[in-house]
């Protein structure tokens, strides 16, 4: 008898709360959303431009968003690294507290909202530099920028 497909529900609706605008404005849709051993959730979204991979490690408390062209073979990268080389922003100023376990209803709730304020004015820019005529360069930007931010 097939396993029944774990969802990560509440992360789906962070994301379709906090990220709006990706589905009003720019016509995204989630086209994955599981829940792996050891508590590891993923949630994919993708408009025409590119993918958004929502990771969420419960066990380690790691949230990660990372980003991929729709239409080129590419690599994920992390958000604030491709928000960077699509914008020319610095990408440590790019990089926001991210948190999927906080109550949506408390005051200090921070979730994907501080996100939402950085990538909503960016969004264009991002799917224009991982379009398939722009990607290559891009994706140089983004070595760049890793070793700048994430030096060996």
């Amino acid at each position: 008898m097939p396993r029944k497909a774990k969802h990560n529900v509440t992360l789906e609706q962070r994301v379709r709360r906090d990220l709006d605008f990706l589905f009003a404005q720019y016509g995204a849709s989630v086209v994955a959303n599981t829940v792996e051993a050891f508590g590891i959730s993923e949630l994919i979204v993708e408009t025409d431009g590119v993918e958004l991979k929502f990771t969420n490690n419960e066990r380690d408390g790691d949230y990660r968003i990372l980003v991929a062209p729709r239409s080129v073979d590419g690599v994920w990268e992390l958000l604030h690294v491709a928000l960077a080389a699509s914008t020319g922003d610095d990408a440590k100023s790019l990089v926001v507290p991210i948190y999927y376990s906080d109550e949506p209803t408390e005051l200090s709730y921070v979730g994907l909202t501080r996100l939402a304020e950085i990538m909503k004015p960016r969004f264009a820019q991002l799917e224009r530099a991982f379009a398939p005529e722009n990607y290559s360069a891009t994706h140089s930007r983004m070595v760049e920028i890793e070793r700048l931010v994430h030096p060996r």
